[in-house]
């Protein structure tokens, strides 16, 4: 499964600072979600729910200088 997790943003409606968190398969280049929001909340609330078992899997993560908000 997946090992090298990437972690994007992408403006929506640009111009609008509306942006969506996309993740992806860094190794396979595969887009593996699309979350409607880039905030820390939604993408811990997207592992929980995805389960301890996909998160041991992951070993590196990918991800550009965007810092979440807490």
């Amino acid at each position: 499964m997946v090992e090298v997790l990437s972690i994007d943003e992408i403006g929506v409606r640009k111009g609008k600072r509306n942006f969506a968190c996309v993740l992806g398969d860094a190794q396979r280049n595969v887009v593996l979600d699309f979350l409607e929001k880039r905030d820390m909340a939604t993408l811990k609330a997207y592992f929980a729910k995805k389960g301890v078992a996909l998160c041991a899997r992951i070993k590196v993560v990918v991800s550009d200088m965007w810092r979440g908000r807490l």
